[in-house]
């Protein structure tokens, strides 16, 4: 109890990112780059905070050995307790200020699954084929709750008519815009400044009050993980010592 985990990077890993099955940890400034599964992986009934979370998906394409390698999986894929019911302690993080980055091939932004019940505020989603996926499982309970997140990527309803009223539901917290304008999205070169651009809806849209939701968060001006003028993954990761940040 009381963990707070700050300036993590997880950098090319072969499966997944960053994974969190149960606890109540926090987690502040965190980077995940060209991981081959998922992301970010929440399950077991986790119910920590998070903010500022940077995600830079894998392209298929050849690594340095000349290997080809397959793209990421989703930039999300959040359970609420693993196959369990909805009477089970659930997964609830509070989520705020997010980037998602996918390489427009693979799978989802975001799995919402076995009931998981997050709040996810003031983010930025985009490069992803399809937006999210709601299961058959999460529509049966709660769900998560996205607000003042703002994305390009387009949303393809399930042909169910049941569980494509669920997800339209959770899609509804999005705001879709044709270009979240941040300043260097280059997938095949791996090249990134993923700071908003001037003019970028992520400086101009709504945001939420963090602060008076918990005192672990920091209030911002802009949605996503980045503010205009600063990009907090540079300097100290791989992704900086390989030369995945441009800033021009």
């Amino acid at each position: 109890s009381g963990t707070t985990l700050e300036f993590i990077e997880v950098f090319s890993n072969a499966d997944d990112g960053i994974e969190f099955f149960g606890g109540t940890a926090n987690l502040k400034n965190a980077l995940v780059a060209f991981c081959k599964d998922d992301a970010l992986d929440l399950d077991e009934g986790y119910t920590g905070k998070m903010q500022f979370l940077a995600v830079l998906q894998n392209p298929t394409g050849p690594n340095s050995a000349g290997d080809n390698v397959q793209d990421s999986d989703h930039g999300g894929e959040w359970d609420g307790n693993n196959g369990g019911d909805a009477n089970d302690f659930q997964s609830a993080p509070i989520i705020a200020n997010l980037t998602f980055i996918g390489d427009n091939e693979g799978d989802r932004a975001f799995k919402i699954d076995d009931f998981f019940a997050g709040m996810i505020y003031n983010g930025a989603v985009t490069g992803f084929p399809d937006l999210i996926e709601v299961t058959a499982d999460s529509a049966l309970g709660d769900t998560a709750v996205f607000a003042n997140v703002t994305t390009d990527v387009p949303n393809a309803l399930p042909g169910d008519i049941g569980l494509a009223a669920i997800e339209g539901s959770v899609a509804a917290g999005f705001t879709t815009v044709g270009d979240i304008q941040l300043s260097k999205v280059d997938i095949p070169n791996a090249s990134f400044d993923p700071r908003p651009a001037a003019g970028s809806p992520l400086l101009s849209g709504p945001v939420t009050d963090m602060e008076a939701i918990d005192g672990f968060f920091t209030n911002t001006t802009y949605q996503g993980a980045f503010s205009e003028d600063e990009n907090w993954a540079a300097g100290w990761t791989r992704a900086t010592a390989l030369g995945h940040f441009d800033f021009g």
